[in-house]
């Protein structure tokens, strides 16, 4: 395409193909497939994608355009997990047509366009197959103001027809506002409906000796259950200020997401997992504050708390969604040398983590060699590197990953007995592997 002429285009296409072997050290896939002699499985995987992306700018009017976007996928997973097959065959189709302008003149501007896709999803559960086909087609309309000053507003409103959920609208709204120097407050709210898929996003339950239950109402186009639905609210405000002599900012977010139903995926029995649609309420909290600073020249300083409340109600009561830290911190130091005339310098780089205690799913059922306590301790590990840079196309580096050396002790329940009813390896919440150093270079040719 010739972007001189208002026209300009962009092609990509990719495929990936993967193959993993899980399970115990000795295990053998053509001797141990599907057998008790040694526990184990194999993830294969091939998925193809292609999109185009068609646009053009008007030359007489360069705040119109009009734009074209078509994708297509196709993803292949065969799987095994001791006994237990997971295999997914998903075809994605997906295009869209948008046309933007202004209105009245370039403070004032908006977009709308239609847009249409198709999937396909074929999934071998165990011994149960489940195939579906979703069709979506949709209109959205967006307007944005920019006052091209303190103020940026936008507004949009999409309605789309599903043909397993139905016709449905969501809203979403942000705007961004600048009440004084080096701050900016911005405030965001919308809807989402999603289509639920239990099996690709829980794949974990496949190596465990769980059995899967539904809990349904027998209205459900999707295993049984309904589509999920929730409003997300966030705020944010950052601050710039000076410190040290040297600029720095602080930033404050708050998001929160309300579900108005929700698939639940409750662990709350050891034996099983059970799905079912929300009854009740289920949320959550996300409030994050982050320092930037610079304390002396070529130093950089980042530090980062955030609390995270996700709170459901099960059928054993509201609870805080397992394995999910409540807080988190996050310290990152950076310091580089001089740049010589030559291009070399030193980098130098660590990194601290920790997470607050999390809540295991309930195992008080088990009997007492095969349960786990309510929460896992905390976790504090260490990451560092050091480079050394000889030129702008070649530089060494070594570093360290956990060099606290945390190591999570008997990860695996049951796993002297991984054929057993209580085997399960569900519960891993930290490192297992303890430190990992590493060198290498990099060479740009």
């Amino acid at each position: 395409m010739d972007a001189q002429n208002g026209f300009v285009g962009f092609l990509n296409i990719r495929y990936l193909t993967d193959q993993k072997q899980i399970g115990q050290v000795d295990f053998n896939p053509d001797t141990d497939k599907f057998t008790t002699n040694s526990w184990g499985g194999e993830i294969k995987t091939n998925r193809a994608e292609a999109s185009l992306k068609l646009g053009y700018v008007f030359p007489d009017i360069p705040y119109q355009s009009i734009g074209v976007q078509v994708a297509y996928s196709d993803h292949k997973q065969e799987s095994y997990f001791g006994f237990n097959v997971y295999d997914i065959h998903h075809r994605s189709w997906y295009s869209n047509a948008i046309f933007g302008s202004i209105i009245g003149d370039s403070r004032h501007n908006f977009k709308t366009g239609i847009s249409f896709s198709s999937d396909y999803y074929d999934e071998q559960v165990r011994n149960t197959d489940y195939l579906r086909i979703e069709n979506a087609i949709g209109g959205f309309f967006e307007y944005s103001y920019d006052n091209l000053g303190n103020l940026n507003f936008t507004a949009g409103v999409r309605i789309d027809h599903h043909n397993m959920i139905g016709t449905f609208l969501t809203p979403r709204v942000h705007a961004r506002f600048t009440p004084w120097d080096k701050a900016a407050l911005k405030g965001s709210f919308g809807r989402g409906v999603r289509a639920p898929s239990i099996f690709a996003e829980n794949q974990q339950l496949f190596s465990s000796a769980r059995n899967i239950s539904f809990i349904t109402t027998g209205g459900g186009r999707f295993y049984g259950l309904d589509a999920e639905d929730a409003w997300n609210y966030g705020i944010s405000f950052l601050q710039g200020f000076r410190i040290f002599n040297r600029d720095a900012d602080i930033t404050f977010d708050f998001y929160r997401t309300d579900f108005v139903n929700q698939v639940v995926a409750d662990w709350e029995d050891p034996q099983q997992v059970v799905f079912y649609n929300l009854d009740g309420t289920s949320y959550a909290n996300s409030f994050q504050t982050e320092v930037n600073l610079s304390p002396a020249e070529r130093i950089d300083v980042r530090l980062s708390y955030r609390l995270f409340d996700v709170q459901t109600d099960y059928l054993s009561g509201r609870l805080q969604k397992p394995l999910t830290p409540k807080h988190r911190f996050f310290a990152n130091a950076a310091y580089e040398t001089k740049l010589s005339e030559k291009g070399s310098q030193w980098k130098f780089d660590a990194t601290y983590n920790w997470l607050s205690d999390q809540r295991f799913p309930a195992t008080f059922s088990n009997p007492e060699a095969f349960r786990v306590s309510e929460k896992t301790p905390h976790l504090n590990t260490l990451n560092a590197q050091i480079t050394k840079v000889f030129s702008p196309k070649f530089e060494i580096y070594v570093g360290g990953e956990n060099i606290t050396n945390v190591k999570q002790s008997n990860p695996i329940v049951g796993a002297d007995d991984p054929f057993g009813p209580y085997f399960d390896t569900t519960f891993v919440y930290g490192p297992i592997f303890g430190s990992m150093y590493y060198t290498g270079l990099r060479w740009k040719l």
